[in-house]
């Protein structure tokens, strides 16, 4: 679609891929031109994004046009008068949510860009929008908008930042993609994983002089942990940073409270969490299991202690509890960790509804149980415990053995911490079972499945991270 006639006119194109082995994908590609005169400076800056070069009356180069300003400044002005453009097959069009005048406002917004390392490209305006386009499309409304819009505009919940608008292509008779969403720019002081490391951090210090507390763990007994008050001497050392977790435990819950609150939604309403579901948890793990001990087979000696315990891992997943408990499933954020949150002015802010972009749409806008965030975070803590540690003592790596104690109290007691402010959020809340030990039970399995999900991940990315999800599963079978 032809965006504007100017004299470097604007595209929105849309690119199908096809490979070898029949599987197409399609990609949103915006395009402009770049007049002869400027090239150099784009060339410098970004020399990847020239696709091709323009000869005859017109001379210049072809690029992607997020780089442009007046790109950018000419998608504004379509969200702000919701223009439709026509295209060859179909059509174009952008559309406002009910809090799009209101932070909006009418001034002009000077843009830039967010950095180029990321999946999907950000625009900012001002200190006041930011636009995410979606490079990779498949029919159906994006989650981070559909979830994004609802939280925003039926639930009212103010913990995500405002969605103001989108850019939608229809085809067709097919569903309409989502292309672009527009949000309120939230400022913040730092991503919750940043801020984490930071606190972890700041926790070695203290604590490399002290001697180690015992940490009793219960292994799938969540339940005694959240009952159970972290020791004085991590009170003292850990400082505000357990009231901090426990506040995400309470964002976390109020999350699923809203995405669960209209049951005359459908694509919202609360379905019955089913003996399928658990199977399906179950076999996902198992899978994982195998792929991995798979993997730890053909490389003896990468992580011995735990290709001893693969048939202690593989009965837990195959007796798995029967469903003795009736909850129901919900729309889910799908990729909950602490990247994924934002640390400002002593709350957060929760963001990126997308799910697991490597999955299919229709899976990543499926009903699930919301224990599998809370697994997802509680995983994402260990990880800020372990990569700090890592990080901490690589200069001083005689400081490993007595730290790797704290780095497991710290683990603990913010799991503690923030599973404390989710129960007591959700407490009477249909989708978490009501029975405390079936709940630890159903919570144990998703946070299994994780670990070995990571398992495969470092495995095939960073073997040095290994012992991170290598050290989660050993807990959880201890």
């Amino acid at each position: 679609g032809l965006l504007r006639r100017t004299p470097q006119p604007l595209f929105l194109t849309i690119v199908e891929v096809e490979f070898a082995d029949g599987g197409r994908d399609r990609y949103f590609l915006p395009l402009t031109i770049c007049a002869h005169i400027d090239i150099r400076g784009l060339q410098e800056r970004a020399g990847h994004a020239i696709l091709a070069n323009i000869t005859g009356a017109r001379k210049g180069v072809l690029f992607d046009g997020w780089l442009d300003d007046r790109f950018a400044r000419t998608l504004l002005e379509a969200l702000d008068t919701q223009e439709q453009v026509k295209t060859r097959t179909g059509s174009i069009r952008a559309l406002q949510t009910s809090r799009f005048s209101a932070i909006r406002g009418t001034d002009a917004l000077v843009p830039q860009r967010l950095s180029i390392e990321q999946s999907n490209t950000s625009l900012v305006f001002g200190d006041r929008l930011i636009l995410k386009l979606f490079r990779r499309l498949e029919p159906g409304i994006n989650p981070d908008f559909e979830i994004g819009r609802y939280l925003t505009e039926q639930a009212a919940f103010t913990r995500v930042p405002s969605v103001l608008g989108a850019l939608e292509h229809a085809g067709v008779a097919e569903e309409p993609s989502t292309l672009a969403m527009m949000q309120e720019l939230v400022e913040s002081q730092a991503e919750g994983w940043t801020h984490a490391t930071d606190e972890v951090r700041r926790f070695y210090d203290a604590a490399q002089s002290r001697k180690a507390p015992e940490v009793v763990l219960p292994s799938c007994g969540y339940s005694a942990l959240i009952d159970t008050e972290a020791p004085p001497v991590i009170r003292e050392l850990m400082g505000g940073y357990l009231v901090t977790a426990e506040r995400l435990g309470r964002r976390t819950g109020e999350m699923h409270l809203a995405l669960a609150s209209d049951a005359s939604h459908l694509a919202f309403a609360p379905e019955p969490f089913t003996s399928d579901d658990l199977a399906a948890i179950s076999n996902n793990a198992v899978a994982e299991a195998q792929r991995a001990f798979e993997i730890l087979e053909s490389k003896p000696g990468t992580a011995p202690e735990l290709l001893a315990r693969k048939q202690q891992v593989l009965d837990r997943l195959h007796h798995r509890p029967a469903l003795e408990f009736t909850a129901s499933k919900i729309r889910v954020h799908g990729d909950y960790h602490l990247g994924q949150v934002l640390w400002a002015e002593g709350d957060f802010y929760i963001l990126d509804f997308e799910g697991e972009p490597a999955k299919p749409l229709v899976v990543r806008r499926a009903k699930q149980s919301p224990l599998k965030d809370v697994a997802g975070m509680m995983r994402s803590f260990s990880y800020a415990a372990h990569a700090g540690l890592f990080a901490y003592t690589a200069s001083r790596p005689d400081a490993f053995e007595s730290l790797s104690k704290w780095a497991e109290a710290w683990d603990t007691w913010t799991t503690g911490a923030f599973l404390r402010g989710y129960f007591a959020t959700v407490e009477h809340a249909l989708f978490v079972p009501a029975n405390p030990a079936q709940r630890d039970e159903l919570l144990c399995l998703f946070v299994l499945e994780k670990a070995l999900y990571e398992l495969n991940y470092e495995l095939n990315n960073r073997p040095e991270w290994l012992r991170i999800p290598a050290l989660g599963i050993r807990r959880l079978l201890s």
